[in-house]
């Protein structure tokens, strides 16, 4: 090539770097990456830890032993914007408004699960729903029973106090499973949570993986919890991240 071909080929690639550079546009964060890097970035609870729901470029926080009141955050445009919700719990006069954990959120609703508040102590408790436009919170009857893929349960040295429940997970990544446990007692057709012997009571925060055969087992003793069961037909319930999962048992004999 002569002199001036090379200088023609200079100006070509010099122009295809000047489009590439400052012509075609970066890739840019989404609001949903946005929201993301802020919750991370910004303590925004105390070290009582926070309950929070995020779904696309939207976040709801409640900071636990902070009395009520969600915030919602949300990122439009690359800014984060803030909105507390200020809902109405006069219909719901026995939660407690300090333990509260955000299950879900939905187009008309947020579902939430408090604590119960019984003779000045806090027991496992209510589920509740508020409205996101009236803000008026009601209690409802969570069916929280689902199936969550490739997990399975079963259950076996079953006896008035106490029960062995493996559970097993095939997923490539599987889930980490915690010592929460509810029993609830079949009556016409319909599932009742069990009342507690105790009031105050809870469990230790502690994440269980899968062993090689993909199974974590707990052995349960209700004793305490729950005492003897009665006749009856019950289900263990346990939590799976956000979803739960049981196994149904009876109790035939009291003898």
């Amino acid at each position: 090539m002569n002199k001036k071909t090379w200088i023609g080929v200079g100006i070509i690639l010099v122009a295809v770097l000047f489009v590439l550079i400052i012509i075609i546009p970066k890739n840019e964060k989404s609001d949903g990456d946005i929201i993301k890097e802020y919750i991370e970035q910004n303590e925004m609870c105390n070290n009582n830890g926070k309950s929070s729901y995020i779904k696309d470029n939207v976040a709801y926080i409640h900071c636990i032993g902070e009395k009520g009141n969600i915030i919602k955050y949300t990122s439009h445009n690359k800014k984060v914007d803030k909105d507390v919700l200020e809902l109405d719990y006069s219909n719901t006069p026995n939660i407690s408004q300090l333990h509260i954990t955000i299950d879900e959120v939905d187009n008309n609703y947020i579902y939430l699960k408090s604590a119960v508040k019984v003779n000045d102590s806090v027991k496992d408790g209510e589920y509740v729903k508020c409205s996101l436009s009236s803000k008026k919170c009601e209690y409802y009857n969570k069916r929280e029973i689902t199936n969550v893929e490739n997990v399975s349960i079963s259950i076996s040295d079953i006896s008035l106090t106490g029960a062995t429940i493996t559970i097993k997970d095939t997923n490539k990544k599987p889930y980490v499973y915690g010592e929460w446990y509810r029993i609830e007692k079949e009556d016409n057709g319909e599932w009742f949570a069990l009342e507690t012997k105790i009031g105050n009571y809870g469990f230790n925060d502690l994440g269980y993986e899968v062993d090689k055969n993909n199974e974590v087992k707990f052995v349960i003793d209700w004793k305490k919890l729950y005492g003897e069961l009665p006749l009856g037909s019950y289900r263990i319930v346990k939590q799976v991240n956000n979803q739960y999962i049981y196994v149904d048992f009876g109790i035939a004999t009291t003898s």
